[in-house]
């Protein structure tokens, strides 16, 4: 089972509102070409996984403009390819002070076992959240949430097992 997580950064909606008009476009164009290299890189991986009859998942922000890249499009018309979208406080995402954070993720796999658990990750409307921006309790809220929470470890490490 390969698990791919590239870094999701250049491809964020905040970092297309605010950091792109403070860094030089030349640097700027770095960046997103190496970013977009870490995505093509990754769907060949998650490819060749799907050659061989093995399994992958592929995670990024649900509304990260990667899944708009020509090479995500055809990684998602793969027959065999599911995409499932669910709320990271629903595996138990929380920020330091114990508030839930939504964080939207979707990943994509050929894991029926994966999709079927994850997709009864949605959020209820039944708890308030924490945003993704700032600081809290002296941690940075984005770095915060790249981490997973151990509710969706205990899920990814669930799906080795499953035929």
């Amino acid at each position: 089972f390969l698990f791919l997580s590239p870094p999701c950064t250049m491809f964020s909606e905040l970092q297309r509102l605010w950091n792109q008009k403070k860094i030089p476009p030349q640097i700027w164009t770095i960046r997103w070409n190496t970013a977009v290299q870490y995505m093509e890189h990754s769907v060949r991986c998650a490819m060749i996984q799907l050659s061989r009859g093995k399994k992958f998942m592929l995670e990024h922000p649900w509304r990260a403009s990667s899944w708009k890249l020509p090479c995500m499009q055809m990684l998602l018309a793969q027959p065999s390819v599911l995409a499932v979208t669910f709320d990271q406080c629903q595996c138990g995402l929380r920020s330091p002070s114990g508030m839930f954070v939504k964080k939207r993720t979707r990943i994509v796999t050929n894991s029926k076992s994966l999709f079927k658990k994850l997709y009864t990750k949605q959020r209820p409307k039944d708890h308030v959240h924490r945003e993704i921006q700032g600081s809290e309790m002296g941690h940075s809220m984005s770095r915060w949430c790249q981490h997973y929470p151990e509710g969706l470890v205990t899920i990814l490490a669930s799906c080795l097992a499953d035929p």
